[in-house]
Parts: structure tokens; sequence; C-alpha cells
């Protein structure tokens, strides 16, 4: 390693060019780490003790048919960020942060200087290290205005042992124009617990199973990490996400009403076209809704986002730990062969029956849209329905296609307390 400016320029002299080159270094797990499956094999060790909650109203994951996320990133890149040399240089000397991704030889950054990942701290200080850390820079570089934010590490979690995740939050000495403190977070589990198979299988789970009695009691391995995202997001009013066991990536945002989660494809630590710093920082600026980023889309939900439950005192969701405490068992079955992903079981998807608190409000309920087990041909008809189509409403004490009755408690009524749908079904989901 050379004395900075004798290889290369710093990446503020062009910055466009940087965050366009500037690939993720390769992080080697040592001999004496903890054991890592077999290429194609999954984990069977996430840890979560995530279970089925009242308060959680997810039920797809899709991917939005109508936006090219690669190439929305790239349009964004090359609109908003400079070419031209910056003032600032690379490092921050108020606060000492800075661009650390190496792009050698174009752009002179030290190689970083981090240990090699044996336990969960050191395979944090790669995620944080490097690409949070770098997005930051960046981000205060771009928009000067939001250099009140930051990564921070979040502590606290039931199974913090087992993962990572921070939260792009407002100092707290800084008042909120918005009213809100946090717009996105990321969550990292290392590659001993998410490997590769594990993470295609958690991206390619399409549906959550809704609380309810007289459905499972415990989740699979999948849903256990979506239902611990939801959660994440939620206590924090972060609908934005990013998910990474540093050598895949996936940036995703929850719906307005909570009830879908928009996720994009898998990225590569390494993949140039655009690169993973392109898609934080574009995700970044997304959950600030900055001009030119990602928008979530109106989806059609079971409930409005309104009475959503929020951390108790001690900053935590209340959740069946606190009145249930039996152990269980992994539920995970799948060998670890590709061509097996599908998504897991569930019991929403397989009821016909409205979850809404019945004779307390008028619910619009589309009697097909269990049987369309493809998210995606939802929410692109959805988009694609008329912007006049009348509604059409149902008394559900009076719908003759529900066989069972409420399966809300009393405890969900009060806190979640179900509203009307966002948006009526498409024509095509209401015909009989």
């Amino acid at each position: 390693m050379g004395i900075p400016g004798d290889i290369g320029i710093s990446a503020t002299e062009n910055l466009r060019s940087y965050i366009s080159q500037a690939t993720l270094p390769l992080m080697i797990l040592p001999r004496n780490g903890p054991p890592v499956p077999p290429s194609g094999h999954r984990s069977h060790n996430v840890g979560f003790t995530t279970r089925p909650e009242t308060y959680r109203r997810l039920e797809f994951i899709t991917q939005d048919p109508k936006v090219d996320l690669h190439l929305e990133v790239t349009k964004y890149i090359n609109w908003i960020v400079p070419e031209h040399p910056l003032e600032e240089g690379d490092v921050d000397p108020k606060t000492c942060n800075a661009i650390l991704i190496p792009c050698n030889p174009t752009f002179d950054i030290p190689q970083p200087r981090i240990p090699l990942p044996t336990n969960i701290d050191q395979f944090a200080s790669w995620v944080h290290g490097l690409p949070l850390r770098t997005t930051e820079r960046i981000m205060h570089l771009v928009y000067p205005d939001s250099k009140s934010w930051s990564f921070v590490c979040q502590t606290g979690d039931i199974d913090e042992p087992h993962f990572r995740y921070y939260a792009w939050e407002l100092s707290p000495n800084v008042s909120s124009t918005s009213g809100r403190k946090a717009t996105a977070v990321v969550m990292a589990l290392p590659p001993w617990t998410m490997t590769p198979t594990d993470f295609k299988c958690f991206v390619a789970c399409k549906e959550f199973p809704l609380f309810s009695k007289a459905g499972r009691a415990r989740l699979n391995e999948d849903e256990r990490i979506w239902g611990k995202l939801y959660d994440l997001c939620i206590a924090r009013d972060s609908p934005y996400f990013v998910v990474t066991n540093y050598y895949n990536w996936v940036f995703g945002a929850f719906s307005k009403g909570w009830g879908g989660a928009i996720r994009g494809e898998i990225l590569k630590h390494g993949n140039n076209e655009p690169t993973v710093l392109e898609h934080l920082l574009y995700w970044v600026a997304s959950s600030m809704s900055h001009p030119g980023t990602y928008q979530r889309p109106e989806v059609p939900e079971t409930h409005v986002n309104r009475g959503l439950m929020q951390p108790t005192s001690s900053g935590r969701l209340p959740t069946i730990h606190d009145i249930v405490s039996d152990d269980f068992d992994n539920e995970s079955t799948w060998g670890g062969n590709d061509d097996d992903l599908q998504s897991g079981y569930s019991f929403s998807g397989a009821s016909n029956a409205s979850y809404a608190d019945s004779g307390r409000v008028t619910t619009y309920r589309p009697a097909k849209d269990r049987q369309e087990r493809d998210a995606r041909n939802w929410l692109r008809a959805c988009q694609e329905a008329g912007a006049g189509e009348p509604s059409v409403q149902v008394n559900l004490n009076d719908d003759s296609l529900t066989s069972v009755g409420s399966k809300w408690s009393s405890f969900s009524a009060a806190t979640v307390r179900a509203g009307n749908w966002i948006n009526p079904s498409p024509t095509i989901f209401r015909q009989s």
C-alpha cells in the first residue's frame, strides 16, 4: 500500500466513475471459522426464534413487474452522482467517515485491514466497515443535508447472536422535519448461517402465513427470516430494507399497508452493472423519498396502515415469547437442491376466510385472491386496473363465500384493527 496519491486519484475526483467501478472485495472464510455447509446445501442453522404473531400483516412477497431495478439504478446514478471533482475529500475530517471500498489502480483507496471473519462481530465489520460506511460517506457528498444521518448498529434483539442489523437513522440530537427517525434497515446474516442456497430460498419465498389459532404454530426457516425482517422494519417505521450475507444482496420494501413485500433480484457482491454500492446509494435515497428514486407501488391489502403495534418501553415489539416459552425444532427439510426451490405452505393460502374484525366494518374481500399463487400477477393486474372501475363492497356478515367466522382474537382486534382494502381487486379476480 503506497502513500495516498501515488497510485491513482481520490474517489471524489470522479465520484460517478468510482461508484460504478468499486466492487466489494472477496471475503475469504478462514479454516478456523464456523463450519460452512457444502456448496448447494442449506445450513439449517438460522437460529431465529420468530413465531406467528397477531400483529404481522405480511401476506405476499413479489417483484414489481413494471420496474427494471438495475436500469433504474443506472439512470439514477448517471443523473445524480457528479463526475466533476468535489471540494471535499474521501475522508470527512470531522467524523472520520470515509470512502473505504478499494478500486485500484484507477482510484487510490487503501486495502482494508479487516480480519477474516471467524465470528459474527468480525463478519459485521466487513458489512458495516466497507459497503455501509462508504455508502454513508457518498450520501453525505451527494446530499449534504443528509449529514445528520448514518448507519447505526442496533442492539437488544433476542436473536442478536445470529445476525446484525443496522438502521439508516437521524442523529438523536437533531429534530426530524418529516417526523421520521429512521427510513431503512439492513439485516446481515453470516454465510455460515445463511448460505447462498439459504439466500435463494429466502428470496424465492412468495407467501407468509397470517396468524391464526387454527393454523401452524411454527414457521419454516425462510418465513422466520421474513418475520424477523418485518418486525425490525415495523418497529422503526422503516419500510425499505436490505438483506445480505455479504456475498449476496437483495433490496426491497414493504408496501404502504405492510401486507406485501416488493423485492428485487439477488445481486452478487462482485456485480458491476450496477455495483452493490450503486444499489445501496439508490435504495437509501429511495427510503428518504429523494427525486428520481424508487417509490413503492399501490397494492391491494387487507388492512390500511393504522393501528400498527409499536415497540414496548424496552424497545421491542410484544411477541408470543411473552406468554409462550417452549422450544421448537428446525422444520426445514429441503436437501439443498436449487431445482427444488418453492415457497412454503401457507395457512392463509389454503383458506378463503377474511381475517377482518367482522361486524365492525364493511370490508371488500376478493374471493379469488388466494387462488392466484403468483403475487406478481396479482400486483400487475391491480396496477393495470382502470382508475374508474367501480368498487364492489360486501358486508362480511352477508358474505356467502366465507365459510368460517372471524379468526381475529380480541387482542389483535384491539391492536391491529381491521380496515378497508386499499384499492379494489381487479375485475378478473372478482369473476365467479
